[in-house]
């Protein structure tokens, strides 16, 4: 019996854990490319409104362009 509670409430502790975000490594203020799996375009780290640093969308690139870099600098480049 104590053995089952005692697996159950690991188990718990364990999918809780999962659960919880994890703090973002991004730089306050760097520009970089967005993961292009999610839109093309440019974020910038920044806080967001849980006061946790995130990636936050600046913009997409018009069509036909693509995020690229330029000198460390991101920029709509065209295709």
């Amino acid at each position: 019996m104590q053995f089952t509670i005692v697996t159950v409430l690991l188990a718990a502790l364990i999918a809780g854990a999962s659960a919880v975000p994890h703090p973002s490594t991004c730089t306050f203020g760097q520009y970089e490319c967005a993961d292009p799996t999610l839109f093309n375009g440019v974020v910038q780290c920044g806080y967001a409104s849980d006061k946790t640093l995130q990636k936050l969308k600046i913009g997409d690139c018009p069509t036909d362009t693509h995020c690229g870099y330029i000198a460390d600098v991101p920029y709509c480049l065209a295709n």
